[in-house]
């Protein structure tokens, strides 16, 4: 048996919640009634169901116009009061003209008696504020439990970019690499080739024990990554430029953890070199109102990543030609779903290319945090 979609829940809980509606009003007025009225009070009360679903099928079209937001403000509030109040005094005057028009009711007057008139109007009212509040007390149920899933998706995420990281940076290869180069520093270099070591330890450290987190600070993140630069910049001495400007203001907001690796990893690997200079990587952010902006560039350009052993690894100097052209995009993948999930129509990502330089913009919601655990 196939299930309902949500749709048809919404015409299951309109038809029967009317019709219960109606055949409540009927059956408090059972008891005193005479049997020759029972057939024709029944059909005036289910004429009230037959209005009551139309009206509030104009209440849900406006009420979905002025609730975009997650939230249901006051603003909202008040305007469902009064459409509330609207519809209600539409319904009786509505249900009126139908019962004159069937022949149920002799003529309109009795409608406008001033001793039940209020009454009934007031009950048609009330019928809508109860409609109304079940709508936003559904809605509000609903957009919690997207929260919820929301929140849920952006730890998976999070835990998912520390894999991630370990897939970019503890793979084989990039040990190998700092291996090899700590190797040939022990008789070059031995100060150098201890910093090395002390750095790889605290990237390992940092990399394979520290929990998966949902949020950090950007201080923070930067700390977890001084390791890898550092170790980038080692290996790669005069060919690799890295610079980072960041505002101290920048420093105590909260960004999801594991955010700027990826596209760090992704400036180094798939930049290019200036001519006859290093490969240029520059790290800025800072605050601009109430938006926190990071921005990571390097020199180069977009263009689709070359297959393996091709010129493109040659060209660098920095990546050898057996690097794995299959990780190409995940990083920025992740990034831009992490992003969407955590900050929903509230933050900006863009991977440009301007003048010899690849810029990767990320804004979101300014706000000072600290450090979560998934």
């Amino acid at each position: 048996m196939r299930a309902l979609s949500s749709r048809g829940w919404l015409w299951v809980a309109q038809i029967g919640g009317w019709v219960a509606y109606a055949s409540s009003l009927f059956l408090t007025f059972l008891p005193g009634m005479e049997p020759g009225r029972r057939v024709a009070v029944l059909l005036n009360k289910e004429l009230r169901a037959v209005v009551g679903i139309v009206l509030s099928l104009g209440l849900l079209q406006l009420y979905r116009r002025v609730t975009p937001e997650r939230d249901v403000s006051g603003r909202v509030a008040g305007i469902a009061l009064v459409a509330s109040l609207v519809a209600g005094i539409a319904g009786y005057f509505v249900h009126a003209a139908i019962m004159v028009g069937i022949g149920l009711q002799p003529s309109f007057d009795i409608f406008l008696d001033a001793t039940t008139a209020p009454r009934s109007i007031l009950e048609f009212v009330f019928a809508f504020l109860v409609w109304s509040a079940a709508y936003f007390g559904v809605l509000i149920w609903h957009r919690s439990q997207e929260r919820e899933r929301e929140a849920m998706e952006a730890r998976r995420l999070a835990q998912e970019a520390q894999l991630q990281m370990l897939a970019y940076q503890l793979n084989p290869h990039f040990l190998f690499n700092a291996l090899t180069s700590i190797r040939a520093m022990i008789d070059e270099d031995r100060a150098r080739a201890r910093q090395m070591v002390t750095e790889l330890a605290a990237f390992l450290r940092h990399a394979l024990v520290e929990r998966a987190l949902v949020t950090t600070t950007l201080a923070a993140e930067l700390d977890a990554l001084r390791g890898y630069l550092a170790i980038e910049q080692i290996r790669f001495e005069e060919r690799l430029a890295i610079e980072t400007n960041v505002e101290p203001a920048a420093e105590s907001c909260s960004i999801p953890a594991f955010l700027i690796h990826p596209l760090l990893e992704n400036a180094i690997k798939h930049g290019a070199r200036d001519t006859d200079g290093p490969l240029r990587v520059r790290l800025d952010a800072r605050l601009l109102g109430d938006a926190l902006r990071v921005e990571v560039w390097n020199t180069g350009s977009l263009v689709p990543h070359a297959p393996a052993g091709s010129y493109r690894g040659a060209e660098l100097g920095l990546v050898d030609a057996t690097t794995n052209a299959g990780s190409t995009g995940i990083g920025v993948r992740n990034v831009r779903e992490r992003l969407a999930r955590l900050f929903p129509g509230r933050h900006r990502f863009e991977l440009t290319d301007e003048r010899g330089w690849v810029r990767a913009l990320v804004e979101l919601p300014a706000r000072a945090g600290e450090s979560s655990a998934a």
